[in-house]
């Protein structure tokens, strides 16, 4: 069993009013539809009001460059154990 408590850090500060919704997707036609066909709706990412919305942060972006460019030279790792079959 895992015990986790409840903790404060300066990056994710809790809401005064405790009950304010946080994140609303959808409403309820929209989610007894999904019930209803079995099936999700995913829009397109220029339909999004949020520029930003399902945008990678710059750091993972600036990663996939620098790995992207040097993983030609980076040198290849290979591990096995000797076990039979």
């Amino acid at each position: 069993m895992c015990d986790l408590k409840e903790t404060q850090h300066e990056a994710f500060r809790l809401p005064t009013n405790k009950d304010i919704p946080i994140w609303r997707y959808m409403d309820l036609a929209k989610y007894l539809s999904i019930l209803n066909s079995s099936g999700l709706f995913f829009p397109r990412a220029t339909s999004f009001e949020d520029p930003f919305e399902g945008s990678a942060p710059r750091t993972i972006v600036s990663t996939r460059e620098y790995i992207r460019t040097n993983r030609a030279t980076a040198p290849a790792l290979l591990h096995w154990k000797d076990t039979p079959m």
